[in-house]
C-alpha cells in the first residue's frame, strides 16, 4: 500500500514529533527548575521520576502529562491505522464500518475485563476505532455530507 511508504510515515512523524519533542524538552527543564526552586523533598529522593531516565522515555512515549496529553500517541497511532482502514474501505466501506465496529466493542471489552489503567485507555487507539473507521466510511459517501 502506498500509504506506508516508509518515505510518507518519516516525514509525517518527523512533523509531528519534532515540534513534541521540542515542547517536551522544555517542559521537562521547566518542571526541573520549578521543582530545584522550592527544594522541593521529592527530589532528595534518589528513586523519584527526575532521577531515572526510564520514566523520562515512558513520559515522552505517554504523550508527557497535562491537558491534551494523549494527543501525540493518537495522532502516531492514526497514521499508522487509518491507512488501513482505507485499504479495507476499498474494497466494501460499509463492510469496513461493520467490521470496525464489531473490532471496537471487543477491544472495549478486553479493556474493562483486562483491568486496563486509566492512563493507559486513554493514549491508545482503541476508544477511537469507530470514529476513525467511520471517518473513513464518510470518505467513500459524500453524498452523506454534502447536504449540511
Amino acid at each position: 500500500m502506498q500509504c506506508y511508504d516508509l518515505s510518507i510515515i518519516v516525514r509525517r512523524l518527523k512533523r509531528l514529533v519534532v515540534p513534541y519533542l521540542i515542547v517536551w524538552i522544555f517542559q521537562l527543564l521547566l518542571v526541573l527548575w520549578f521543582l530545584s526552586s522550592r527544594n522541593d523533598i521529592y527530589l532528595q529522593d534518589p528513586n523519584h521520576f527526575f532521577y531515572n531516565g526510564i520514566n523520562w522515555i515512558f513520559n515522552f512515549l505517554s504523550g508527557a502529562s497535562g491537558p491534551g496529553h494523549y494527543f501525540i500517541p493518537l495522532v502516531v497511532q492514526l497514521i499508522f491505522v487509518i491507512p488501513l482502514f482505507y485499504w479495507l474501505a476499498l474494497r466494501s466501506p460499509n463492510l469496513m464500518l461493520v467490521f470496525a465496529f464489531v473490532l471496537d466493542l471487543v477491544c472495549e471489552y478486553i479493556a474493562v475485563v483486562s483491568g486496563m489503567p486509566q492512563w493507559l485507555y486513554g493514549i491508545v487507539f482503541i476508544r477511537y476505532i469507530f470514529m476513525g473507521a467511520l471517518g473513513v466510511w464518510l470518505v467513500f459517501h459524500e453524498r452523506v455530507i454534502t447536504w449540511w
